[in-house]
């Protein structure tokens, strides 16, 4: 029965029910208040933090991120899943989750196939969030610095595109906590975390978007924002960095 044949039926209020009915019918369902709706997926990759400092990028898997996802929940900034997916860019299951998280220290190897999925995921409307842990300037002469393996790898995928530094009013510095000069610096060069270190520099030059056809499709942090997320919001920094993650996780779901 047509919208009009509905009208002259049922008169007004039939109408007006009849609309509700077809619109409550082609709503997607939403999924119960029990049901994570957010899942942290963590790529993990060849070579570099996953060989050599393999321990700790286990220990964001089963410790730092599932206090991140609580911090989340507590907040009822999203649902989340407090235990953390860990998948390869091989695995298909990464067109399930709309975002996707890599951090490291050193250069690391991604084949092809796996340029090609990331490439996928991002063109459908996905996020990659990247977080530089940095390291020492010893280390990363031996090991290289993860920081340029990524960059050159998105850059790799979106030739026409660039990292670029974003100005402090961008909306993922403004919602749901405001952070009028951009990315904190907790961390800067990861030598010396002490917040009154004279050595105290960033890495890079804060947060930089990548943008493909409008879009951002990816957020570049040096501020090593995980780690901050394993001191449970009561060390140096208080709650800084889940409030960072939150900003980031927030704008993956809004965009």
């Amino acid at each position: 029965m047509g919208i009009v044949k509905l009208y002259w039926t049922f008169g007004i209020n039939g109408f007006l029910v009849s609309l509700a009915i077809l619109f409550f019918a082609a709503a997607p369902r939403l999924r119960s208040a029990e049901t994570p709706s957010f899942t942290f997926v963590m790529i993990e990759y060849s070579g570099g933090s996953w060989k050599d400092v393999r321990a700790e990028q286990e220990a964001h898997v089963k410790d730092f991120i599932p206090k991140f996802m609580r911090w989340l929940n507590l907040k009822k900034i999203v649902t989340a899943n407090e235990k953390t997916e860990v998948l390869r860019l091989t695995d298909s299951r990464i067109f399930d989750y709309p975002m996707l998280y890599i951090n490291g220290h050193f250069t690391f190897q991604i084949s092809d196939p796996e340029k090609q999925n990331l490439k996928t995921h991002l063109e459908r409307g996905g996020f990659l969030y990247i977080e530089d842990c940095g390291g020492d300037t010893q280390s990363l002469q031996k090991f290289g610095s993860f920081a340029k393996c990524i960059h050159d790898v998105v850059q790799s995928i979106f030739p026409e595109g660039r990292f670029q530094v974003l100005p402090f009013n961008h909306d993922i510095y403004r919602f749901p906590y405001e952070f009028p000069n951009g990315l904190p610096n907790m961390y800067g060069d990861n030598n010396d975390s002490s917040p009154e270190s004279p050595s105290k520099r960033r890495k890079g030059q804060g947060g930089e978007g990548f943008f493909h056809r409008g879009r951002m499709i990816s957020f570049y942090s040096d501020a090593d924002t995980c780690c901050g997320w394993d001191w449970n919001g009561v060390g140096q920094w208080g709650d800084l960095p889940y409030k960072v993650g939150a900003n980031i996780v927030t704008y993956a779901l809004t965009h």
